[in-house]
């Protein structure tokens, strides 16, 4: 008689967490903010990674906000709620030749949101950004 061949079970798993690339260029002595696509679920964010290049001497602010609304601002911060209100002791965050990775704990359990960073270049030269936040999924 011959042998019954059991397939092994396949777990399928969705993504709970996801990344998501943020970068634009801000001319000298201005600000500029980007804005994610609308976040229909629930979620957490993780985590942010800012990337300051060996010119920015401290003089580029990046503001981490979530929001309704998709509306970004070239002359102050715009419409939103900053992520890290609670737990750091400046509204923004600021580097000079390294990537800066911060733990976050902001929960929106309605989802229908927006992430912005919103960047203050202070600098006298234009700037590169490069960012990236995590989120997982409630």
């Amino acid at each position: 008689m011959a042998e019954r061949y059991r397939a092994p079970k396949i777990e399928a798993f969705v993504r709970r967490e996801i990344e998501i690339p943020m970068s634009a260029a801000i001319a000298a002595a201005s600000q500029g903010t980007i804005v994610t696509g609308l976040i229909t679920f629930p979620f957490k964010v993780v985590k942010v990674k800012m990337y300051f290049r060996n010119d920015a001497a401290n003089l580029v602010r990046c503001y981490w906000l979530v929001s309704e609304s998709s509306t970004g601002s070239t002359t102050g911060i715009p419409p939103g709620d900053n992520l890290f209100k609670e737990s750091v002791p400046l509204p923004y965050f600021v580097g000079e030749d390294e990537i800066r990775e911060v733990l976050c704990y902001y929960e929106d359990e309605d989802g229908n949101k927006h992430i912005k960073l919103h960047v203050d270049n202070a600098h006298t030269i234009a700037q590169e950004v490069q960012a990236t936040v995590t989120i997982r999924r409630l």
